[in-house]
Formats: structure tokens, C-alpha cells, sequence
């Protein structure tokens, strides 16, 4: 695996992980015009993750579960930003 191949399953895994972090408090803040595109780019992620998997091995483990949990705390922090939440 190479650089470029684990920079592409960070990337990745951080947009499929910030859809799903920014789609859970869309569903908790009854947000409901923004979940269908948000679940058509969430399937597309996860059929990217899929296919990269299948292609470079669980060698892509360390970058994608990185761009996960960044991808999380960004979605969580940036839909506070935008929607408010209790920490506003």
C-alpha cells in the first residue's frame, strides 16, 4: 500500500464517518429535508470504503479508523455551529 492509497482511505473514511456523525444529529434535531442526500452520500462512502478494502487489504485499518474519528468530532462540532445544540 502506498501513501497516496492510504492518504485517499483517510479521506474517505472521514467524509463516510462525518456523514454519519452529522446524519445521527440531524435525526436527533428532527432536521428532516437534509437526511435523504445525506444517505444517498453516506452509500456512496461506504461502497468506496468497501471496494478499498477489497483492493489494499486491512492494511488501510490505522488510516481509515484516523480519518473516522476526525471526521466524527468535525461533523459533531460543525453541525453545532450551523444548527446549535446544547453546547451553544
Amino acid at each position: 500500500m502506498t501513501i497516496e492509497t492510504g492518504m485517499i482511505v483517510f479521506g474517505v473514511s472521514f467524509f463516510h464517518v462525518f456523514m454519519r456523525a452529522f446524519q445521527q444529529k440531524n435525526v436527533m434535531g428532527n432536521y428532516y429535508k437534509m437526511i435523504l442526500p445525506i444517505s444517498w452520500l453516506m452509500q456512496a462512502a461506504t461502497a468506496a470504503e468497501v471496494l478499498l478494502v477489497v483492493q489494499n487489504g486491512l492494511w488501510v485499518i490505522p488510516w481509515g479508523g484516523t480519518g473516522a474519528g476526525l471526521g466524527a468530532m468535525a461533523a459533531m462540532w460543525l453541525h453545532t455551529e450551523w444548527f446549535g445544540g446544547k453546547d451553544k
